[in-house]
């Protein structure tokens, strides 16, 4: 028993020596001019070609500040002129116009796919690299793959010219014209629309444009390589140019492509990758920095870090497969006192992570920023200390006036406003609701028979359906139903009362974006209600030991109105509201026989108002 106690006093000592957190140095990340505190990393400068700082994409506002601040920094003590950004080659390149000279058709590019806040971040960049020495100015290098499809179709439009056409390209080169042409009347428009809703101090939001823009493209890449020669023939030696386009174009249908299969995430960090090296072999002796999301930046392989298994990061391929050393690439891992990242699931790892960053978290004071050697010697943080060389801690990190600092972000889930996915959607629903159908007839014929009256509780009703959205229409079907509900039962009776319709619904989609979408649209229905009567002594059917059933058949027309709340990406929670009329006569009659049953006069139609609440699933689909 004793040496029990005695191995388990040591494991738990030796566990709690492993998460020693080193003393930290604050640094300014308001002030780009005053880099007190780094010092810690020019030992490490030398000899570097990568730099790269690892994020989490929620913390905006701090990411900005600190990726200006890093780019000054290296700028100034390392010669880094090279800036490579978590997007695609077509932002990089509006952005290379708009930072280095006097632009105004990129700035408008810029405007229309990024919200006020990041274009203000893009002006202070331009502003300090237009002080910088020409030789020293700063580069953008966009290596991920194209995600949006906005800036490559812009840029597009922009190489085709408006005049000469040939006859049998024309119809896709106006196609891309429109398109483009509408994406940047629009986003210009909610660009003004948004400096407007920042300056009442009211929230603003995304909108997900309602233009086809992706079914557009699609038909275009089909034209075009159809008729390529003539594309080429046409625009001499403006085609490569343009056919790089194309290609970016294609590359965003092909990451769509790949949506939910391991492919996606394998195939862009290799692809990340390929870039990175090509710019590295074209420019052997210049330095680059960048600022991507952490798992992006992690040195070693990792097993379901951020959801995925066995991945290797492109700071991962550079460092083993590219330079083959451990003294090229440098990255430094941000934190944040509201957030512990997720540690790995599968070796078990998550809690030893969380308490080492932690640790870190504890060596900082209120409202300050930290850097932390995660390799000086003494450190004792073995988890952190393979993925990334230092840390930054940001705690509890209060913006200041925006205005104070040159900053920028490119937060790859933050910077376009458009996602212009063109696939459908299957949506499963369930739902309750309540229908507003009149029962008082029925109820007071039921009532002269000593048979208790129908109330409200029977017009709850469950909801089971299915509809296809593509674009701003969708079309569906579903069922309603409600059990059936006990109104009398005697030793010698018993009444049964249920009902459930059957419809065809369609409509349209007015907002859709990834918080909310509404849904307006038609349906036809086809209803019935049931009363069923078990009967052993005489009383409304007749005499005798049997089961009758007397029904009312119902045919009518009705409009919906739904809220969806997106939960997650496949996940909703909905409203629902309408109106119904049934154009039937609402006349109840014996199932067997097809005769009226009691008096001819009795009616009970499903005309009426309904509202219920609904959980969906949201499958997509090509």
């Amino acid at each position: 028993m004793k040496k029990l106690l005695i191995v388990s006093f040591f494991v738990s000592l030796s566990s709690l020596m492993a998460q020693t957190a080193p003393e930290g140095v604050e640094i300014n990340v308001i002030d780009n001019e005053d880099f007190n505190g780094f010092e810690m990393l020019e030992k490490s400068l030398a000899g570097r070609r990568v730099f790269m700082t690892g994020e989490n994409h929620s913390y905006t506002d701090f990411n900005a500040r600190l990726e200006i601040k890093m780019l000054r920094y290296l700028n100034a003590k390392a010669g880094v002129k090279n800036f490579i950004i978590e997007l695609g080659a077509a932002r990089a390149q509006y952005l290379n116009r708009f930072i280095n000279a006097e632009d105004t058709v990129a700035e408008s590019m810029l405007k229309a796919t990024t919200s006020p806040k990041y274009m203000k971040l893009f002006k202070r960049l331009r502003k300090w690299n237009l002080t910088l020495p020409q030789d020293q100015r700063i580069h953008v290098y966009g290596i991920d793959v194209e995600r949006f499809n906005d800036l490559p179709l812009m840029h597009l439009s922009e190489l085709l010219p408006k005049d000469k056409i040939p006859a049998d390209i024309r119809s896709g080169v106006d196609a891309v014209h429109n398109a483009a042409g509408w994406l940047l009347k629009k986003g210009l428009e909610e660009y003004e629309g948004m400096l407007a809703v920042e300056k009442s101090g009211w929230g603003s939001s995304y909108k997900r444009q309602p233009f086809y823009i992706g079914p557009t493209i699609k038909q275009f890449i089909r034209y075009y390589d159809s008729l390529r020669p003539s594309f080429q023939k046409w625009l001499g030696k403006d085609f490569e140019r343009a056919n790089e386009a194309v290609n970016w174009l294609k590359e965003y249908r092909q990451w769509l492509s790949y949506d939910n299969t391991s492919f996606q995430y394998v195939w862009r960090e290799e692809s990340m990758y390929h870039k990175m090296t090509n710019i590295l072999d074209s420019l052997p002796k210049e330095k680059f920095f960048g600022q991507f999301g952490r798992c992006h930046t992690a040195y070693t392989e990792q097993q379901g870090d951020c959801g995925w298994y066995g991945y290797h990061s492109v700071i991962n391929k550079l460092k083993s497969r590219y330079f083959a050393n451990d003294t090229s690439v440098l990255t430094i891992g941000i934190f944040y006192d509201r957030f512990y990242e997720t540690g790995s699931t599968l070796t078990g790892d998550k809690e030893k992570l969380d308490d080492e960053i932690k640790s870190l978290v504890k060596k900082t004071k209120s409202n300050t920023t930290t850097l932390f050697n995660l390799t000086g010697d003494e450190a004792e943080l073995p988890l952190l200390a393979k993925k990334f060389t230092y840390a930054i801690v940001s705690n509890d990190f209060e913006s200041l006036d925006s205005d104070t600092t040159l900053s920028d972000s490119v937060a790859s889930d933050t910077t376009t406003i458009y996602d212009n996915e063109d696939r459908g959607f299957a949506v499963y629903y369930f739902g309750i609701n309540r229908t507003q159908i009149n029962l008082v007839p029925l109820s007071e014929h039921l009532a002269v028979n000593g048979i208790t009256a129908l109330t409200a509780s029977e017009n709850k009703v469950y909801t089971l359906g299915t509809y296809f959205q593509y674009g701003k229409a969708y079309a569906g079907y579903g069922a309603t139903f409600m059990g059936r509900t006990t109104i009398l039962d005697s030793d010698t009776d018993k009444y049964q009362f249920g009902m459930g319709t059957f419809q065809l619904e369609f409509g349209y989609v007015p907002v859709s974006n990834r918080f909310i979408q509404t849904m307006i649209g038609p349906k036809v229905f086809y209803g019935r209600q049931a009363l069923r009567y078990f009967k052993q002594s005489d009383n409304l059917f007749g005499s005798g030991d049997f089961e009758r059933m007397a029904v009312n058949n119902s045919l009518g027309v009705g409009l919906d109105f739904r809220l969806q709340l997106n939960i997650t990406k496949w996940l909703q929670l909905g409203s629902i509201a309408g109106y119904q009329a049934d154009l039937s006569k609402g006349l109840w009659r014996i199932k067997s026989s097809g005769s009226p049953y009691a008096e001819s006069t009795l009616k009970s139609n499903m005309s009426g108002f309904s509202y219920g609440l609904n959980l969906s699933l949201k499958i997509p689909f090509d």
